[in-house]
């Protein structure tokens, strides 16, 4: 890894330059060794913007100093770049729209009353979640019914619905792929072995894929809330 400074138009650039093997370039370990790299480079970007600096990761092809400077000479205002067999590529966002088929399952929820759950009907795209209707779930006599108030939405929630964590990160991460992970709500119900919660109680648990209108779950994750916390102070206390 070195820092190089070239001029272009007058402009000092500083390009941070990574490289891997070709065959290394794609993978998600690999990827994950770079990301302390990654974050450094996007602070310096974001931080330092009078340096005009950019990150270039190469693949192991063959390019002297002077070649991959003249390539570089034409990149404008990109800060983000890959070298892979001699070409360079940048990131770009593009935009597409939802299979217009998929709607047909669709449909609004009057909430009062209603049991619900949230699902998505294409990966990685956020905006293709939608509530659906479902079943209320039965209640065994150590469980808990409560209705939710609000559901805390964590970093990695969106990141799973945005298909940004591969299936080993999901499969290691807390609650795998659901959506949702913690909250708050009022209970609706108890099992007959339950004694320190009823009916009307204010609440806090964890649950797998939380982003839903009721939630059934054994009495040891779900804690009594305080009058002094309000649902959404109380919602994001994991």
């Amino acid at each position: 890894m070195e820092i190089k400074q070239i001029a272009i138009e007058n402009i000092d650039r500083y390009f941070l330059a990574t490289s891997l093997s070709s065959d290394k370039v794609d993978t998600h370990m690999e990827q994950l060794a770079l990301a302390p790299i990654t974050g450094f480079c996007r602070t310096i970007m974001s931080e330092y913007p009078s340096l005009f600096f950019s990150h270039l990761h190469s693949d192991d092809s063959a390019l002297s100093i002077p070649e991959m400077i003249k390539k570089l000479s034409f990149v404008g205002n990109e800060q983000e770049l890959c070298l892979i067999k001699g070409e360079l590529k940048a990131l770009r966002l593009e935009r597409t729209t939802i299979n217009s088929d998929d709607d047909s399952n669709m449909e609004f929820i009057d909430s009062k009353g209603a049991y619900y759950n949230l699902q998505q009907k294409q990966e990685g795209r956020i905006d293709s979640l939608y509530f659906q209707k479902c079943d209320r779930a039965p209640l065994g006599p150590n469980d808990v019914e409560f209705e939710v108030e609000v559901a805390s939405l964590h970093f990695k929630d969106v990141m799973k619905s945005l298909g940004l964590l591969s299936d080993r990160v999901r499969a290691n991460t807390f609650f795998g792929d659901e959506i949702g992970i913690e909250g708050t709500g009022r209970v609706t119900a108890v099992g007959s072995d339950v004694k320190k919660l009823k009916a009307g109680d204010r609440v806090y648990s964890i649950f797998p894929g939380f982003m839903q209108s009721h939630i059934v779950t054994s009495q040891e994750y779900v804690f009594k809330l305080s009058e002094k916390i309000s649902f959404e102070d109380g919602a994001h206390i994991y």
